[in-house]
């Protein structure tokens, strides 16, 4: 389980950091809107 764990923590790191990187590409645009998309929908 801990193992299981450990994986998925650093898959979120990772898909942070990509999520980081479209932020700062886009900029200011639509962030707002973007965040809410990203962190309103399951990360199925």
């Amino acid at each position: 389980w801990c193992h299981e764990f450990e994986k998925y923590k650093s898959a979120m790191k990772s898909w942070e950091r990509k999520q980081a990187q479209c932020a700062s590409r886009q900029n200011d645009s639509n962030q707002n809107l973007h965040t809410n998309e990203v962190y309103g929908t399951p990360l199925v």
